[in-house]
């Protein structure tokens, strides 16, 4: 099923580093954080209904469809782990120690955000676990998976308004 996908792991020695971006300003992080929720986010959960389906295998060919091609285009396809993957090490600097604006009310967004970014992780990780097997997983695996696309839908959306609060000094 995933024979023509490629994914992506870094250059060789790069052991998962991310790449420091060349300017940390509000808008590089919102930016930031609006792509992983476009490229990602959105994805994940693309041709989910809200009644959910009727069947492991149709949960199946939907988990596949969403999250097996994530990403695709004339050059390449990309699965949903390939995608954040990429984007941390591009952008996931932005969002390390340091990061984010000085006020309380912005600190305390900022804080929102890592919280988000984290459970964005976590669920990434369920993912990289499982994807692999997806055409054998078990319903309770299914499940899992789907869940977690579910977390990173969410968490993408929370992170991109936690960053858009920064900004505003952290009003609603």
């Amino acid at each position: 099923m995933a024979a023509s996908i490629r994914r992506l792991t870094g250059e060789p020695g790069d052991n998962g580093r991310m790449a420091r971006p060349a300017v940390q300003s509000p808008a590089t992080r919102r930016g930031a954080a609006a792509r992983l929720r476009h490229d990602l986010g959105k994805a994940v959960r693309f041709s989910a209904t809200p009644a959910g389906e009727a069947t492991s295998d149709a949960l199946r060919r939907r988990l596949a469809a969403d999250l097996l091609t994530t990403r695709s285009g004339p050059d390449e396809t990309l699965d949903a782990v390939a995608v954040f993957d990429r984007w941390w090490r591009s952008e996931g600097a932005l969002f390390g120690p340091g990061s984010g604006s000085p006020s309380v009310t912005a600190a305390t967004a900022a804080a929102t955000a890592k919280a988000c970014l984290a459970r964005i992780r976590e669920a990434v990780e369920i993912m990289r676990e499982l994807l692999p097997r997806l055409d054998t997983l078990t319903d309770d695996e299914l499940r899992e998976l789907d869940s977690a696309a579910r977390v990173v839908d969410a968490e993408t959306r929370a992170l991109r308004d936690a960053v858009a609060r920064e900004d505003a000094g952290g009003a609603p």
